[in-house]
């Protein structure tokens, strides 16, 4: 068992993985229903189309963290955790993004005031409600992965959780031959092969090899080859052209490689203050970065510096302040506050040894 919590690759992990995302949404995503201005750099379009699997990397590694954190935890302390590690950020970006909305004239996303107390619960979807930015969908996602890990902890099945893995796959090849809306919501069984193999791979870093860890392993890989072939973050299947499927089938076999590395012990970084930073900005940066640079790019001031300097280096600018904002957010608000919220869930409880979350998704 290795004895550093802390994984430091999963750092850089989320960084470029955020990143990915980022680039995603302004270098292709935006500009299809002209969300924000054109730019005439086609590699780069290219290239940040395959941006969303960002979101497919981050999965992973929830599903790797998670499974930590719930192994040093009961239920309690498990829902506290996490409870203090989301909803402070969530609280300030989204009424960052909904300000800008409401400020900013030319956006092209406007939030009710419904809507925007909706999202402050982090349970739209639940409610059928529209989310404050768009971003936000994979969150939905997290949070019933996190309250399925719940259940199981408060059901004591988290030794055994092998078993429970071993049929969410089932459920998601069912659904994968016959989809299921309330099978993919409920239970994220279209995203359950990222979940498990992130999980499975902790499995193997903490506990070792076993056939049924490299079958389950497997399993999640050809699983999520099979979603991610037929489920183009920019066109319907019938538009992806061969040379995308390659690409997309190279990205994710990466990511399992990379964990399977991981988990073997074949691949260790050293703990960095640039991993440390990215791992801190991350879910910050996630929420803001999306509706409010769209926002700005239609702004006047937006509009006359992308005509000054070019929509490219005006979104290296742009990035670069968001990073900024994520790293004060990290620091003046989600570390106290979600310190001082841990401690109102946990009180006393706070103090035992396996409360301390080292490596929090």
């Amino acid at each position: 068992m290795p004895k550093d919590n802390h994984v430091a690759i999963l750092d850089y992990l989320r960084g470029a993985a955020a990143l990915a995302v980022v680039g995603f949404h302004f270098f292709y995503r935006g500009q299809i229903p002209g969300w924000m201005p054109q730019h005439d750099t086609p590699l780069l379009t290219t290239l940040s189309s395959f941006g969303y699997l960002g979101v497919h990397l981050f999965f992973m590694i929830s599903g790797f963290v998670i499974l930590m954190t719930a192994s040093n935890s009961n239920a309690r302390q498990f829902a506290a955790s996490r409870t203090a590690r989301l909803i402070p950020a969530m609280w300030v970006c989204v009424t960052l993004t909904a300000l800008v909305e409401w400020l900013v004239t030319a956006s092209p996303f406007k939030a009710s005031i419904f809507e925007y107390v909706v999202n402050l619960t982090m349970l739209q979807d639940v409610f059928g409600v529209d989310s404050v930015d768009g971003a936000y969908w994979s969150l939905g996602v997290e949070i019933r992965f996190y309250a399925a890990i719940a259940i199981i902890l408060t059901l004591g099945r988290l030794g055994s959780i092998e078993p429970i893995l071993i049929a969410w796959l089932v459920l998601s090849t069912l659904n994968y031959l016959r989809p299921m809306y309330r099978l993919e919501f409920w239970l994220n069984v279209h995203w359950a092969p990222l979940f498990a193999a992130g999980a499975t791979s902790y499995l193997i870093w903490h506990k070792g090899q076993t056939r049924t860890r490299l079958a389950i392993y497997a399993a999640s890989f050809g699983l999520a080859l099979l979603y991610a072939l037929t489920q183009r973050g920019k066109a319907s299947p019938a538009e992806m052209v061969v040379t995308e499927k390659i690409v997309t089938a190279f990205l994710v076999a990466t990511f399992f490689a990379v964990f399977l590395a991981i988990a073997c012990g074949k691949l260790k970084v050293a703990k960095t203050s640039v991993g440390l930073f990215l791992g801190a900005i991350t879910y910050p940066l996630y929420l803001l970065h999306q509706n409010i640079g769209y926002a700005i790019f239609n702004s006047a001031p937006g509009k006359w510096a992308v005509n000054a300097i070019g929509v490219v280096p005006f979104v290296v600018l742009l990035v670069a302040v968001f990073l900024a904002v994520a790293w004060l957010i990290h620091w003046q608000v989600e570390r106290p506050l979600g310190r001082l919220l841990r401690t109102s869930l946990l009180g006393s409880l706070l103090d035992k040894p396996n409360t301390r979350e080292r490596n929090p998704a």
